[in-house]
């Protein structure tokens, strides 16, 4: 190390030294404690609006659930009827019974 650097710590030590200590102002712990009661005291999260807003949106969802339910159970109801048609479709045209070979 050299000079110069031992110089820069010592300046850096010292200067620990020369910190005063500073007082905390008057009344300081108990406007602290006014705070945390004020906080404590005021409303918590849920209020009226808050609890209207989240029955809003799970109503919402479950609808949207519900009708997803809905179509999902109706399309192979739809795809099985149009199978049945395009069966009878082809025992017409064809004229047998045994149809069921051309679809599947």
């Amino acid at each position: 190390m050299t000079e110069n650097n031992k110089d820069f710590i010592d300046e850096l030590v010292n200067s620990i030294q020369q910190i005063k200590r500073i007082d905390a102002p008057p009344f300081l712990f108990g406007k602290i404690a006014h705070r945390i009661q004020a906080a404590r005291n005021e409303e918590l999260f849920f209020n009226t609006s808050w609890v209207v807003r989240i029955a809003f949106a799970v109503i919402i969802m479950i609808s949207v659930n519900a009708l997803t339910l809905w179509s999902v159970n109706k399309k192979p109801k739809q795809q099985f009827n149009n199978q049945l048609e395009l069966h009878k479709v082809a025992q017409e045209y064809f004229g047998s019974d045994n149809v069921s070979n051309y679809f599947y």
